[in-house]
């Protein structure tokens, strides 16, 4: 795994041992960047589930102004500091051992993010019950966290959101299929924070 464009092109990324995380593959993340486009330019992002930071490092890599990472796997964490030290982005980057879920009792950054990547495990989506806790979680996130016209990008098994709507100030403005897996871009609309 290695990023692929930008400032830290071709340096390596190293990947947790064993299937905690399951890293979108180069293939898929490449075209997550080719729909952002210059949207990641001097963007403050949020890399919800992080695992390795493969989502929030490519971004730094293609001029994103800021990432924090959340991550609460200890042995995850580790590989995820090794990879913004090896990628020399310790400066723009900070690593959060919070619950990505409860991230809204302790988000205390006075600027809104522009980018959100939500890449839970799979299961989160496949699950009905859950599935719907993430749809309503990231209808929050939009009010609280992501600025008016801010992305949040959604990485799934394919058709695990068929006929779930997404809630305001949230609406889809991409929906791809990879393979098995699906990947929804979504812009905040009417979101409480505006610049």
């Amino acid at each position: 795994m290695k990023i692929i464009a930008g400032d830290a092109k071709g340096l390596k990324l190293e990947s947790p041992p064993g299937m905690q995380t399951r890293p979108m593959n180069i293939r898929v993340r490449e075209s997550v960047f080719d729909l952002l486009q210059d949207k990641v330019q001097d963007a403050l992002v949020l890399d919800l589930f992080a695992g390795s930071g493969s989502l929030g490092l490519e971004a730094l890599s293609r001029g994103a102004r800021f990432c924090y990472f959340l991550e609460t796997c200890k042995e995850t964490q580790q590989v995820l500091v090794k990879n913004i030290n090896n990628n020399h982005f310790k400066e723009r980057s900070k690593l959060i051992s919070y619950n990505a879920f409860h991230i809204l009792k302790i988000w205390q950054e006075t600027e809104p993010c522009q980018i959100v990547f939500f890449d839970p495990p799979y299961h989160y989506f496949d699950n009905p019950i859950t599935r719907r806790e993430c749809v309503q979680y990231l209808g929050e996130i939009a009010k609280k966290i992501t600025q008016d016209k801010g992305l949040m990008v959604l990485h799934y098994r394919k058709g695990a959101m068929a006929g779930m709507p997404v809630l305001p100030p949230l609406h889809i403005i991409e929906d791809r299929v990879y393979g098995s897996t699906e990947i929804m871009v979504l812009e905040v609309k009417n979101s409480l924070i505006s610049l």
